[in-house]
């Protein structure tokens, strides 16, 4: 069950926490007002979690000592919830509506999305990682679809996207450090592959060398996206 009490004190921490973040250069300004309207629309304590996924374990720690997804994922209920997914129920058909949902485990699959005239968020940040290759195949038809698999645990993994559909959009979000192959083909639309960190934010810190220590390593990530899309677009942003 989602917990909402407390939220709006602990949403407040999270917030000062991003606003920290960006004061000291660790966010750069799309990525932080992103973050910030995530943290003022969550709906539980579950849903703050991951607006803060990939901070340094400490921060994490002191805003949610014990983790809600840790209890969650432990609790004998867990079947009830269809915000968690687990591993046998890996395909989401959303039809019509906004449906968004976080995974528990990203395996090997093929792991099936189908979105009609709707729009379908799937979100991977905190999954478990079991196979080196990962099969991912996305339909969406009038619709948009994005996936956000910006994991540190697909370091040296290979990923498989193959995208069917037309008149609408699929948007995934990846972790640096990543190599695209590129089979897909957009007709009457457009494909972007995209790189979030060459923001004039990143370039003026690289430049007065304001990062007091050497950036993280990016993951080393392989990624085959095939498929044929109409009439819409396919971006990759990392």
């Amino acid at each position: 069950m989602a917990t909402t009490y407390g939220l709006p004190k602990k949403r407040e921490e999270v917030i000062e926490v991003l606003q920290q973040a960006f004061n000291n250069q660790n966010l750069e300004e799309e990525e932080y007002e992103r973050r910030l309207k995530e943290a003022n629309s969550a709906r539980s304590v579950e849903d703050l979690t991951l607006v803060v996924f990939d901070f340094p374990h400490d921060i994490r720690r002191k805003l949610f000592p014990e983790s809600p997804l840790a209890r969650t994922a432990n609790t004998p209920t867990e079947a009830h919830l269809p915000q968690v997914i687990a591993p046998q129920e890996d395909t989401a058909l959303t039809v019509m509506v906004t449906d968004t949902r976080q995974f528990a485990v990203l395996n090997e699959g093929p792991m099936r999305f189908t979105a009609i005239m709707a729009t379908q968020k799937l979100d991977f940040r905190q999954a478990e990682v079991i196979d080196q290759d990962i099969h991912i195949l996305v339909r969406c038809w009038l619709s948009t679809t994005v996936i956000d698999l910006r994991n540190e645990a697909l370091d040296g993994r290979t990923l498989h996207i193959n995208i069917h559909g037309a008149l609408g959009e699929v948007k995934v979000m990846l972790p640096p450090g990543i190599t695209v192959n590129r089979a897909v083909n957009v007709i009457g639309g457009d494909y972007t592959l995209k790189d979030h960190r060459r923001s004039w934010m990143y370039r003026v810190s690289d430049i007065l060398q304001l990062n007091a220590t050497p950036p993280p390593q990016p993951a080393q990530l392989t990624v085959n996206i095939t498929g044929r899309y109409w009439f819409g677009s396919v971006r990759l942003v990392y």
